[in-house]
């Protein structure tokens, strides 16, 4: 089978309404796929083609005994958060600046003046077994909030206590650079007692090539994520969610921004849950000064 899927809605006269792309990772089994590159022609918007192509997408990756798909929704208008949160995704997670400023949404009502910001969104198609992950206590309440808001229930614990003893060098990462966004993902496998030098000195070099944004992914099974989320926000990383996958269990989710000063009142959020998210994520933000909301309180 092949390992992604596109779907367009075409009129009888041949005229495309709509697209969507199931792109599925090649290197990492039990992964969620992304229901992505997702646009409805503004003549037809209106009429359900986006909730159809999504639907139809969703049914593929059932098919394919995918354990969970997420989407990623552009925050300078609600309306495609409104077409995800309609077919069954939720909010966990918020990436501010993520995505270059070069599309123009201004016949969605958007308004475009600084990089753009991602609401992830995701949809379970398995059950997904309780488990125990291992979760930074400052960020207790909003990593209970959203897993409630993804209907998953693990049992959390917290550090109590001495660090875990970690092997030497600097374990296993697997970093990916988009340079056409300016982008780049850092994901963590195992840790080791120099994985945070060795994930400075990725950052430094991204940072170099104007790589303007990083998310980073932290195994949460791991019972020294929380004490490397609290020594990497100490270097500028900051809370963005969490992320489900099926073989090795949820991710808490960190980012980092290059000379970025996000201006988060731009930032058009559609349901209780990711506004509360924003809130959070703001009050993380060590280019923000505001105080941190109640969710985030241990």
């Amino acid at each position: 089978a092949p390992r992604s899927a596109a779907t367009r809605s075409v009129l009888p006269a041949g005229d495309i309404m709509g697209h969507a792309a199931l792109e599925v990772p090649s290197d990492d089994p039990g992964a969620p796929v992304e229901i992505g590159m997702a646009f409805v022609k503004p003549a037809y918007r209106g009429q359900g083609c986006l909730h159809d192509l999504t639907t139809f997408l969703l049914d593929e990756a059932r098919q394919r005994g995918f354990g969970g798909a997420y989407v990623q929704s552009v925050t300078t208008h609600p309306a495609s958060q409104k077409a995800a949160r309609s077919v069954g995704f939720r909010e966990c997670g918020l990436f501010v600046g993520a995505y270059p400023e070069t599309m123009n949404f201004k016949k969605l009502g958007g308004e475009v003046g600084q990089r753009l910001s991602l609401v992830l969104a995701f949809l379970p198609l398995v059950v997904f077994p309780a488990e125990t992950l291992h979760c930074p206590l400052r960020h207790r309440r909003m990593l209970e909030r959203l897993f409630v808001e993804l209907d998953m229930h693990p049992r959390m614990v917290f550090p109590r206590g001495l660090r875990p003893e970690l092997p030497p060098g600097q374990g296993e990462m697997r970093v990916s650079v988009t340079e056409t966004t300016a982008t780049a993902e850092i994901n963590l496998v195992a840790f080791g007692m120099e994985t945070k030098a060795a994930v400075q000195a990725v950052v430094r070099q991204l940072c170099r090539k104007k790589i303007e944004f990083i998310s980073l992914r932290l195994p949460l099974r791991d019972p020294a994520t929380p004490f490397l989320c609290d020594a990497l926000e100490e270097e500028g990383f900051f809370f963005a969610g969490v992320l489900p996958h099926a073989s090795r269990g949820p991710f808490l989710l960190l980012q980092y921004l290059n000379n970025q000063i996000i201006d988060y009142g731009r930032i058009r959020i559609a349901s209780d849950v990711a506004g509360e998210l924003l809130a959070y994520v703001r009050s993380c933000d060590p280019g923000e000064d505001v105080p941190s909301p109640s969710a985030g309180n241990a």
